[in-house]
């Protein structure tokens, strides 16, 4: 390994320049000798000076070497240029000077740029090196014949001793040593490199022969060794080579023009600065630079360089793209791994992208008119340079990103992954990191990684896709696919975990989205497209941005279908027309079918603002089989999420129900009929919106929270879920079978919403706008309710009041309410049990224990033969408890503690004395219905509860009976 440059100077020239300062020349002692910051280069900006130090002549294979050659080559050619500013030493100053119009600072500082000196002698030039490879030469054949006459004279020795019978153990003489061996060697090589220096002194003097004050642009490699020279005629497009190292074991290496003015950034406020920005023609680096001089800062005349742009490399042409040059040089300590091609607007411009593109992600710039170059665009705008400068940066500001091929890198990664030969001793960890590697650097240049909890995700910059790196949805089996990794191979399983190790550590926090997000803040919802896009709804319009605007990011389902807004103004009612109007309501209830209709809206409404419902109320279909009820919940997946949207069976397992709830937004579940004993419990965790807490496998005591962010609906002919918790969190529509003749084909009434899908999704954009303008303007105001889901009780209050409906609204929850109750209470053998034991008069008012009334009823049940579900008195008192609510909309009903006894006394009463004379409860309840207007004003009689199954009458007159013996 090389020393730096400011070690350099101070062992040999007794200068100390710490890497990034400045001090005295070594070579004309001005005080303007510059050493660069990541210590390859140090160099002059004396304008009578020039000189440079760089790592290339730090090596010890310098001396004698082409690169020596080269450098002195340069050299002359830089000063006979420089000289040319004189009146009459040449016309190649002119040409770059006033027709280029190249600043002449920059000919002065950039030593790569000369003239071909008329006459040049190449020979003296070459002579040195040729000199030291023959005293190399010589000094190896005199240690080679010493060490033979060495061999000779032991051989000697050896017949001498063995004649005298004193043969002793020497090694045999005629065999070479290892040095011998090597100088051979060496000296086979220096016979060759002597032949190939003189093969590239003719090839030279060829050409300086031809071009005599031609200007040269020496092209150099990471370490400023001069690799290829272009020549190019003044005032002509003619263009001549000399590439050494064609055919060589590093032919492609022609290296890059100009790269040594760079001046690398420490600090991290301007760390993005270190971008190396590669161009096609010499002289677009030139004007480049140019134009950076002339709109500086700077006192006039003064030295050092540090007017220039960062960092810019010419290619020369698109045929000699070094991209070995290139890669070496983006390994710059400090500097941004993401090259930066402005490119003529032309084939060769993209033919020269393409070939860096093989290799590298790029940021791509083009001029705006076609056949322009960046030479040519800074030139158009004359002396305004002000303008031209922001211009410029406008064009750097719009640059786009080109990623490499996922085909490159697959071949890339297949190459690693083989081994080289028996000297590649890696073993198969070291391979897998090495593939991660890859992987991971090209994924930090399409896009960017985030967490959320124990889940990681990547986001694509381009395609605006965010997806999740626990493979579940396999979206990370078919991003590796691209990679050539497959899911069943070792690799893929390192590679997957040290991606998702990679975004829990360096993650950006986030929060995940899957469908839509209210911003409480801002009265915005972000509602996704299933694709790339997001629609920011606010109540004066609606516009369409790239998914993570204001942070807000959606996660990519492969499943969901995109959707788009139209322009036409599609009404807003279109939205009931062709969902909730075609629902099969059931007219025969407690609410109406207009009401039905109106709580389906705004339960449909609602599942866009999960953000302001921390509650949900679950969706319940409840009717006969042929009513449309798991129609209507398919309906409204496919109208969300698009025609992949299945209505999923009632799972076995909560396992399965749960994976479904925590990874939707919207999840429907269909027959829920059967028993199954954690079905409650799942259910109102979905309504209260909590967290399922699960075991990692394969660990023994590692818990991982997964959170309910879903609305739910369901269906069901004979639910039994209807404990009073889940009940009070339902919203429960009842629905009819269809009549004969009316039944219409699914897929044809799914075919009708999917042709029409983006005028309903239309409509529903349209819709939301108008419910944020209400819950805009009723933001301050204060809702009470006693409808159990007061989130979504207040929902509808804030949409019903800004509207002028706050009492009907306040109506329909009432009768909400109601069916709730009756839901809870229908089937329940208690309520009929406790209907037959309130008609003997003597039971209405009387205080009993739990006890004793278990005891009673279950008696009454054996009598009536009706099944009672509770087994104890202490599962008696607890459902009474539970549901002390629900019992009084039936019963007047008291409960007291009896401190002595330490336990509940109750009371029951019917409601009436007219229902206390008649022995039933007919529960003369009535409720509202919408009048043809629209008002809630029209009444109309409740159904009656039907409670028992046995002869009230027999049963009194048996009662009767048994007192009148007492």
């Amino acid at each position: 390994m090389t020393a730096g440059v400011s070690a350099h100077l101070e062992q040999q020239h007794g200068v100390r320049i710490p890497p990034g300062g400045k001090g005295t020349c070594p070579f004309c002692r001005h005080d303007t000798f510059s050493v660069r910051r990541d210590d390859s280069v140090g160099k002059c900006f004396h304008p009578r000076c020039g000189k440079a130090v760089t790592e290339g002549h730090l090596v010890p294979s310098y001396g004698g070497s082409l690169y020596q050659v080269l450098d002195k080559v340069k050299e002359d050619c830089h000063q006979h240029l420089l000289a040319q500013k004189i009146p009459g030493h040449g016309h190649a100053w002119e040409y770059v000077f006033k027709e280029r119009n190249i600043h002449p600072d920059v000919v002065r500082d950039l030593g790569e740029l000369g003239a071909v000196p008329p006459g040049y002698d190449v020979n003296a030039a070459f002579q040195p090196a040729l000199d030291a490879v023959e005293a190399r030469r010589q000094e190896l054949a005199a240690k080679i014949d010493e060490s033979l006459k060495r061999r000779l004279a032991e051989m000697q020795a050896r017949e001498a001793e063995h004649q005298a019978g004193r043969q002793k153990a020497r090694p045999a003489a005629k065999d070479k040593t290892e040095a011998e061996k090597q100088w051979e060697q060496e000296l086979v090589k220096l016979t060759g490199a002597a032949g190939w220096l003189q093969e590239q002194r003719e090839a030279l003097r060829e050409r300086f022969a031809e071009a005599p004050n031609w200007l040269a642009f020496f092209h150099t490699d990471r370490q400023h060794r001069v690799r290829s020279i272009r020549f190019r005629k003044p005032y002509e497009k003619r263009f001549q080579s000399f590439n050494p190292f064609r055919g060589a074991k590093e032919a492609s290496s022609t290296g890059l023009f100009g790269h040594g003015l760079f001046r690398p950034y420490v600090g991290a406020a301007k760390q993005e600065q270190n971008r190396l920005v590669l161009v096609e023609g010499e002289f677009n680096l030139l004007q480049i630079h140019s134009l950076a001089l002339r709109t500086a800062d700077r006192p006039p005349g003064s030295n050092g360089g540090g007017a220039y742009a960062n960092w810019i490399g010419a290619v020369g042409s698109a045929t000699t793209v070094d991209v070995e040059t290139v890669r070496a040089l983006l390994a710059t300590p400090g500097a941004v791994d993401l090259p930066v091609v402005l490119r003529d607007h032309d084939d060769a411009g993209a033919a020269m992208v393409e070939r860096l593109a093989e290799q590298f992600t790029l940021e791509l710039v083009t001029p705006p008119a076609p056949g322009q170059d960046v030479d040519e665009f800074i030139r158009a705008f004359g002396k305004e340079y002000g303008k031209a400068w922001e211009a410029l940066r406008g064009l750097l500001a719009a640059r786009r990103r080109v990623c490499r091929p996922f085909e490159a890198l697959a071949n890339q990664i297949f190459e690693t992954r083989q081994k080289r030969d028996k000297e590649d001793l890696r073993r198969e960890f070291e391979i897998h990191a090495q593939v991660a590697q890859i992987l991971l650097h090209d994924l930090k240049t399409r896009g960017r990684f985030y967490r959320e909890h124990r889940c990681g995700y990547f986001f694509f910059d381009d395609d605006k896709k965010l997806i999740a790196l626990d493979d579940n949805d396999k979206e990370l089996s078919c991003l590796l696919a691209l990679y050539g990794l497959n899911a069943s191979e070792k690799v893929f399983e390192y590679v997957a975990e040290h991606l998702h190790v990679e975004s829990l550590r360096n993650g950006t926090p986030t929060c995940v989205r899957r469908f839509a997000w209210f911003d409480k803040k801002a009265f915005a919802l972000y509602v996704f497209n299933h694709a790339s896009g997001v629609y920011r709804v606010t109540a004066a319009g609606i516009e369409l941005l790239d998914n993570g605007t204001d942070g807000v990011l959606f996660l990519h389902d492969r499943k969901n279908e995109p959707y788009r807004l139209l322009e036409d103004q599609v009404p807003a009612g279109l939205v009931h027309e062709a969902i909730a109007a075609q629902i099969n309501f059931d007219s025969d209830g407690r609410v109406s079918v207009v009401d039905q209709q109106a709580v389906f809206d705004f339960w449909l409404l609602s599942t866009f603002f999960g953000s302001l419902l921390p509650t949900r109320p679950l969706l319940a279909f409840i009717g006969p089989k042929g009513s449309g009820k798991s129609h209507t919940l398919r309906k409204v997946g496919v109208l969300l999420f698009g025609s992949r949207f299945e209505v999923k069976n009632l799972p076995d397992r909560e396992d399965a129900f749960d994976a479904v709830t925590t990874n939707s937004h919207f999840a429907a579940f269909d027959n829920a009929d059967s028993y199954m004993r954690w079905l409650p419990d799942r259910l109102a965790i979905c309504a209260t919106g909590g967290t399922i807490s699960k075991r990692v496998l394969f660990t023994m005591n590692t818990l991982a929270d997964f959170p309910i962010d879903c609305f739910l609906g369901i269906t069901s002919r004979t639910p039994y879920f209807r404990r009073d918790d889940v009940a009070d969190r339902m919203l429960i529509l009842q629905v009819r079978r269809f009549g004969e003749g009316e039944f219409v084909s699914e897929g044809e009434l799914l075919s009708a919403v999917l042709k029409d899908r983006d005028r309903i999704m239309s409509a529903v954009l349209r819709r939301l706008q108008e419910v944020i303008g209400a819950l805009e303007a009723t933001a301050t105001r204060l809702y009470k309710t006693s409808f159990r889901m007061a989130d979504f009780a207040t929902f509808c209050l804030r949409v019903g009041d800004a509207k002028g409906h706050r009492e009907e609204v306040e109506a329909l929850l009432s009768r909400l309410a109601e069916e709730q109750v009756a839901f809870t209470l229908e089937g329940d053998s208690l309520l009929e049990l406790l209907v037959l034991w309130l008609v003997v008069r003597e039971n209405q008012g009387r205080e009993i224990d739990a006890g004793t009334l278990h005891h009673e009823l279950v008696a009454l049940a054996k009598q009536g033969k009706v099944e009672f579900a509770y087994k104890s008195a202490k599962s008696l008192s607890q459902r009474l408890k539970n549901a002390e609510r629900e019992f009084r909309s039936v019963f007047q009903v008291g409960v007291t503690y009896d401190r002595h006894r330490k336990q509940n006394v109750y009371q029951f009463w019917p409601q009436t004395e007219a229902e206390s004379r008649a022995g039933v409860n007919p529960q003369n309840l009535r409720y509202p219905q919408r009048s043809p207007q629209g008002n809630l004003l029209m009444l109309k009689p409740l159904r009656r509860l039907r409670v028992s199954r046995v002869s009230i009458p027999a049963y009194a007159r048996a009662r009767t009976r048994e007192a009148k013996c007492k």
